[in-house]
């Protein structure tokens, strides 16, 4: 085994509880050590993809092994670590958000700060998006002033005190997003999927009142969490992500005209509601919850979980919104140096 990563996996598996062993090999046909060992003995340029953001890996050795439940679990225990190091753990909304993976808060920024948000987005919207579409906020400093709790809430679930990547101007990108609802057919994000392998944020501040003919955003509660059941579902996913051939890659994997990197997996694409809740059911779940609120209703999601735009709902109804995100690299450990690795600052070494 490579010293170097091997030192680079004991740092990062001190992070693990014994829970997620147990989970782990009580789902995964091989037991931990296996995994490990052939980590230990990879070449370290492909070593390197693991421990970023990539939403698959195209190892079907190491994914037969269990790798991306593993990294999973060890994103998920990093995360959490980095936010409780911070205090992000004494807030009411991180507790609430990490329980049932998204969180509704109504009348979230104050009257006046609102209402001139209001008429800002109605008359950008009426001069430019009158079709529908989505548009850049260039200057989300002015948005996120309004109540920047929104701050807040993005960097208790990464466990950062600064933003620094996927960002427009300084901050975390925020969008208009005047939704004109498509068919079900010619829209994939009407069909209940996972984004990524770890926890993340999403926000949506309703410009107006969202009812359920308008398409909310729907979620189902607590998907998010690596029950073995939602472990066993990531393991099958992760084997079958590369393979046409397998029986459930059609109804698993996201539409798209051209390819793109398995990871956004399906609960059962082309089966609508129906279908879908048939699955969310063998899984231990309840059926989505539909997000419907007036307009000043904050929604908040980590989009891990299983969520979509609800579907039944006219073609051409309207849905109102300024949609925000921040997205990084959950293992922040390592970098790369050509063929080498050098370890980053153990962010918890007094731990």
């Amino acid at each position: 085994m490579n010293q170097d990563l091997k030192k680079v996996l004991d740092v990062y598996n001190k992070y693990l509880e014994p829970e997620d062993i147990k989970t782990f090999e009580e789902v995964i046909p091989f037991n931990f050590d296996t995994l490990m060992s052939s980590l230990g003995n990879m070449e370290p340029g492909r070593f390197a993809s693991i421990f970023t953001e990539v939403k698959s890996i195209n190892n079907p050795l190491l994914n037969e092994q269990g790798l991306q439940v593993y990294r999973s679990l060890l994103a998920d225990r990093v995360l959490s670590a980095k936010s409780k190091k911070l205090g992000y753990h004494d807030l009411d909304e991180y507790q609430k958000l990490m329980k049932d993976g998204f969180l509704i808060l109504d009348d979230f920024l104050p009257d006046s700060s609102f209402n001139w948000l209001e008429d800002r987005v109605q008359e950008f919207v009426s001069a430019n998006l009158q079709d529908g579409g989505r548009a850049p906020i260039y200057n989300p400093k002015k948005f996120y002033s309004l109540n920047d709790k929104m701050l807040t809430y993005m960097k208790m679930v990464w466990g950062v005190t600064e933003f620094y990547s996927d960002l427009r101007d300084g901050y975390p990108r925020a969008d208009v997003d005047n939704l004109i609802h498509e068919p079900y057919e010619n829209d994939v994000q009407k069909s209940l999927h996972t984004d990524t392998f770890h926890n993340t944020i999403k926000g949506w501040l309703y410009i107006s009142d969202v009812e359920e003919h308008q398409g909310p955003f729907a979620y189902v509660k607590g998907s998010h969490s690596n029950t073995p059941e939602r472990v066993a579902w990531d393991y099958e996913n992760s084997k079958l992500g590369y393979d046409p051939k397998h029986p459930l890659y059609k109804s698993r994997i996201e539409r798209r005209k051209t390819w793109v990197t398995p990871g956004s997996y399906r609960i059962a694409d082309y089966e609508r509601g129906a279908g879908e809740n048939e699955e969310l059911k063998r899984l231990g779940y309840d059926e989505p919850t539909l997000c419907t609120g007036k307009k000043n209703t904050l929604v908040l999601a980590t989009t891990k979980g299983f969520h979509k735009r609800h579907e039944v709902v006219e073609p051409g109804t309207q849905r109102l919104c300024i949609q925000f995100q921040f997205r990084i690299n959950p293992f922040p450990l390592v970098t790369e140096r050509r063929e080498r690795y050098i370890l980053g600052q153990d962010f918890l070494e007094e731990k």
